[in-house]
């Protein structure tokens, strides 16, 4: 079985259908038909309200909170009930019998629930819609003054300014000078000076403009100034906006500032002459602007660039430049890249710019996992400072992708994925770009890196000598086959070849053969990969081979001739390592065979275990299971234990328990994430504060207040972050997994209908141990078709890190063993059905208003 579909399934979950109320369901036509009527009748009304506030505003008037609230409300449920009733006409159509009866009464019980509701809602609208007053004449604007140092020598230039603005024939008044003569000083003394000046303005507006100049923002910031409504701007655009803005001010005695300007701005228009020259040069611009990434420096030169250009051609052909070659885009170098380099110049040490380049072999707009950079900066021989330790080396990269991240040339984005909340780091575009552009020696050597952005264009070129300039390749998520790539050519300086998720089929003999100098391999995710060609024993300076996701059977007898070869990551279907290929890679630091074949025998999988036990080399394994004396012999090995990063455990239908000892579960201090799935026998799992010089009693006399109370003190699993543990139908409780792993993030558990409490024995009486350490990192809580679960924990335990939780089919589940003060403010959500949230017992009142908050309902 692939242990990620495994996984996967894990998510299925199902759902009752039964009839709530006869009446949603019988009346579900008549109820349709007069919500439609109803709403017809509100937009009516809404075009009426509408029209008299737009006469109003024309006037200079202001309308009410009381008919800006009601129009909101309106423009929402009139996007909501056209759903609503195409969502009938669906359940018409599935109609039985002629149409007397309903095939789904779940589905028309539902919709039926929320017909009435929303009904409601519209009469409640129609009664609301008549108001006493739809708009006021908002009184004289007060001017704030603005705070300044008090200053000498500019009376003179005070006073030609402020006679200026008396002037009423004056409408606009310009400051000009190099940074730090005094401007905005100046124009802040004629600010303040309005706060005495006997004239009387309805707004007084003052806008920072700043470097990065953008009419739309300044039009957002003058419109949240005039106090117009916020719906409204959120829902136009620029074009909508400028006419409105002028509307209210042409009646209006206003002035507005606006500091920090670097470059002439246009209100009015931006470029409309250019706009309107071809009706396919707005779709393009936005392309353009798409390329750029709201990066404001790439905005500025790109439009700056194009402002005069009325051929769509040429906006097609700058697409095509922007996408593929950014560094050649008129301006491009010189504006963005020169400023942007400044930060990548700022970096302390080689080691950090070196890094930061190498993040461009990820695809553009990807979330990359920091443990798979971080294992390709190992490889690469960027961490050798730390070669001897793994763990180290682990620990420097992480603090060089923080000092990336603070030096904004990396971005931090939190993911969800199946098992909860992951932070990966992505690369802006235009950094990247920037990036491939330093990497190829400022342009100077084009074919040095090739991504999928410009890979087309050596592909087309056709001449053979461009391809011993290339260093690096990076082809990500390609669907072509790679008939284009060149077999017959010399690669020989080709030191990283990235293709993954490609549809490549089979790499034929001697397409190693013209790489001799090749030290990254990552073939992950080719689906239809099933061979490695003999020469890849050629690939002698190797260090890196990442062969994840493929369905690669068994591997070539000729890898044991990678003698530099650090980080050997193996697919999910292997079934055979020859036993002499690990033994002769005298460089492998980490070994990851995360398999799931049935057809692999416990002699093959011991095998392995023994081979890599005698790997001095090896620092990092990540290893799946699938029989009890794998297990046991894991157990028996102390140096696996120290090495051990990920385990899996899957269809060990031999094993009815575990037992670790203390000693054992603190030298696991690196192990980070556990799966234990279908092992239908396993009755528990027991951390023991015993050592194996001085023997233990029988596993199955061993009483849990035993092992639960000596060990408080004890940080068994010190890394251990992610725990999912599926269908074990006899599996009591995780006690000894959760309790013991003092930075656990992620905890998964599913379908263990024998579970009724997640912690034994965890009361009043025991609050002094150290238990109360338990979950203090705990980000993500899943807890699915638990049956029998009863509690998580029988007292208030502190959540301070929690975010999510989600409970799904856990009837007995009465109480959660958080209040206010044990989660603070990091809860964000928690997801259950809303019958069993109704359901749940709380200590009081205010408790269950704050959580009601954050629960979002489940099907």
């Amino acid at each position: 079985m692939d242990w990620a579909s495994l996984i996967l399934d894990i998510m299925i979950r199902s759902w009752d259908c039964t009839a709530k109320c006869r009446s949603y369901v019988q009346d579900l036509e008549e109820n349709l038909e007069n919500l439609g009527s109803t709403m017809d009748e509100l937009t009516c009304k809404l075009e009426d309200r509408r029209r008299e506030v737009e006469q109003a505003e024309q006037q200079g008037l202001k309308r009410t909170s009381e008919v800006d609230r009601w129009l909101e409300k309106v423009e929402v449920i009139k996007k909501e009930v056209p759903r609503i009733l195409e969502r009938g006409e669906q359940e018409k159509q599935k109609k039985c019998f002629g149409g007397l009866c309903t095939k789904n009464c779940r589905s028309c019980y539902k919709l039926g629930k929320v017909v009435v509701k929303k009904q409601s809602v519209l009469r409640d609208l129609l009664v609301k819609s008549h108001f006493n007053q739809i708009a006021y004449r908002p009184v004289s604007a007060r001017v704030e003054e603005r705070p300044m140092d008090k200053v000498v020598g500019f009376e003179s230039t005070f006073e030609e300014a402020w006679i200026c603005v008396e002037d009423g024939s004056v409408r606009s008044i310009g400051m000009f000078g190099m940074g730090g003569v005094g401007k905005t000083t100046l124009l802040t003394k004629i600010h303040n000076e309005l706060a005495h000046s006997s004239q009387d303005y309805d707004a007084v507006l003052w806008i920072v403009v700043s470097k990065q100049a953008n009419a739309e923002k300044i039009q957002k910031d003058v419109w949240r100034k005039l106090g117009l409504p916020e719906s409204e701007l959120e829902s136009s655009n620029k074009e909508d906006r400028a006419p409105k803005i002028f509307s209210v001010l042409k009646r209006m005695k206003f002035i507005l500032f606006l500091d920090d300007i670097w470059e002439r701005i246009d209100l009015e228009k931006v470029s409309k002459e250019t706009w309107d020259a071809h009706p396919d040069i707005p779709e393009l611009a936005e392309k353009l602007a798409g390329e750029c990434k709201c990066l404001p420096l790439a905005l500025i030169t790109v439009g700056r660039a194009m402002a005069s250009k009325k051929n769509p051609h040429e906006w097609k052909h700058a697409v095509e430049v922007l996408r593929h070659h950014p560094a050649t885009f008129s301006g491009m170098k010189n504006d963005v890249f020169v400023p942007l380099e400044f930060s990548y110049e700022s970096l302390p040490d080689e080691t950090l710019k070196r890094c930061f380049l190498y993040c461009t072999m990820f695809p553009e707009d990807y979330g990359i996992r920091k443990d798979d950079l971080i294992l390709l900066w190992i490889a690469e021989g960027f961490l050798d400072e730390y070669d001897h330790d793994i763990h180290k080396a682990r620990d420097y990269g992480e603090s060089i992708i923080g000092s990336l991240t603070r030096a904004c040339l990396l971005e931090s984005i939190v993911v969800v994925e199946p098992f909860g909340l992951v932070t990966n780091v992505k690369m802006h575009e235009v950094v990247r770009d920037m990036a491939l552009w330093i990497d190829s020696e400022h342009g100077v050597k084009k074919n040095k890196v090739v991504v999928n952005e410009n890979f087309h264009a050596i592909e087309s070129d056709g001449r053979s000598e461009r391809w011993k300039d290339v260093e690096t390749v990076s082809l990500w998520r390609d669907y072509r086959s790679m008939e284009w790539f060149p077999t017959s050519l010399s690669c020989s300086n080709l030191r990283t070849l990235i293709l993954r998720g490609t549809q490549m089929q089979i790499l034929p003999n001697g397409f190693f053969s013209s790489m001799p100098s090749l030290r990254i391999l990552d073939l992950s995710y080719n689906k239809l990969l099933a061979e490695l060609p003999e020469d890849i024993g050629q690939l002698s300076n190797l260090r890196y081979l990442n062969l994840g996701g493929t369905p690669i059977v068994k591997l070539p007898i000729q890898l044991k001739n990678l003698k530099k070869l650090r980080v050997l990551l193996i697919g999910v279907d292997c079934e055979c390592v020859p036993k002499e290929v690990i033994s002769n890679l005298h460089s492998l630091r980490v070994f990851r065979w995360m398999h799931n074949s049935g057809v692999l025998t416990q002699e093959q999988q011991l095998s392995v275990i023994d081979e890599l036990e005698l790997k001095k080399e090896v620092s990092e394994v990540s290893l799946s299971f699938r029989f009890a004396e794998s297990v046991r012999r894991l157990l028996r090995s102390s140096k696996l234990q120290t090495r051990l990063r990920s385990l899996i455990v899957v269809e060990c239908l031999d094993m009815t328990s575990v037992t670790i000892s203390s000693l054992k579960a603190k030298r696991m201090e690196h192990l980070s994430d556990l799966y234990i799935c279908y092992c239908n026998e396993l009755e528990e799992i027991k951390v023991i504060d015993m050592d194996e010089e001085e023997g233990r009693p029988d596993d199955q006399h061993i009483p849990h207040e035993y092992y639960y109370s000596k060990l408080r003190n004890e940080s068994c699993f010190r890394s251990l972050c992610s725990v999912t543990i599926a269908f074990c139908n006899r599996l009591k409780d995780v006690t000894s997994i959760v309790c013991y792993a003092p930075n656990l993030m992620h905890l998964y558990i599913h379908e263990c209908p024998s579970m009724q409490e997640l912690i034994v024995n965890d009361t009043e009486e025991d609050k002094d141990h150290n238990s109360r350490q338990t979950f203090l990192r705990l980000a993500t809580l899943y807890l699915i078709n638990l049956d029998k679960l009863e509690s998580i924990g029988r007292r208030k335990l502190p959540f301070p890190s929690l975010k999510m939780v989600s409970i799904y089919e856990c009837p007995s589940l009465k109480k959660l063993p958080f209040d206010q003060e044990s989660v603070g403010n990091s809860l964000k959500e928690i997801q259950g059905k809303k019958e069993w949230w109704d359901g749940l017992q709380w200590d009081d009142p205010a408790t269950k208003n704050v959580f009601s908050l954050k629960f979002v309902e489940i099907e």
